[in-house]
């Protein structure tokens, strides 16, 4: 089904927060082996705005905002169901997806760009029922993890879906639902 009622959208990461800084110090400590045998000196011994200017040249950005490689977007159809759809930048798309088919070439910046890979099956609700939708949401983010699994098994990092920063109990869903939806029916007494 269509998406039409975003309620959020969460980012999938190329790896963990923990392996990107855990990388950031490998190419650190590459970058420093780099400098000791440019000056032939231990790195201690170099000036001090050599090693600044180094460090500003190869800071890696934030992992929140720089590693997002797709979205997972939860949200309502038309009619009474949940629903999400999975987008990822293309340079990660599966082989045989139909963006990748008939290209095999890509420029740098065709790689970047996000597209729909697929939709997450649709959950039936209760309209006037909060915790219908808590399950169903629940449920579709368990289904867009375990895509994302699947995705990276022969990866060498495992993608990671961003867990939501609040219990989805503190969301009260039918009133969301029912001031995005217009069409949301009204409670009968």
């Amino acid at each position: 089904m269509i998406l039409v009622y975003r309620f959020f959208k969460l980012p999938i990461y190329r790896r963990s927060y923990e392996y990107y800084y855990q990388d950031t110090e490998k190419d650190k400590e590459k970058n420093i082996k780099f400098l000791e045998c440019s000056w032939e000196k231990p790195y201690d011994q170099i000036p001090d705005h050599v090693k600044i200017d180094m460090e500003d040249r190869y800071e890696w950005p934030p992992w929140e905002f720089n590693d997002i490689i797709g979205f997972v977007d939860i949200g309502m159809d038309p009619t009474d169901r949940l629903t999400g759809n999975i987008f990822l930048m293309r340079k990660y798309l599966p082989k045989n997806h139909y963006k990748n088919r008939y290209r095999k070439y890509h420029s740098p910046l065709e790689k970047q760009q996000i597209y729909y890979f697929r939709e997450l099956n649709p959950y039936r609700v209760d309209w006037h029922n909060n915790i219908s939708y808590i399950k169903g949401t629940n449920q579709l983010l368990d289904d867009a993890t375990e895509i994302i699994r699947t995705l990276t098994k022969t990866k060498k990092y495992k993608w990671v879906l961003q867990k939501l920063p609040f219990s989805l109990e503190c969301v009260d869903f039918v009133k969301l639902a029912s001031e995005i939806n217009p069409n949301f029916p009204k409670k009968k007494k």
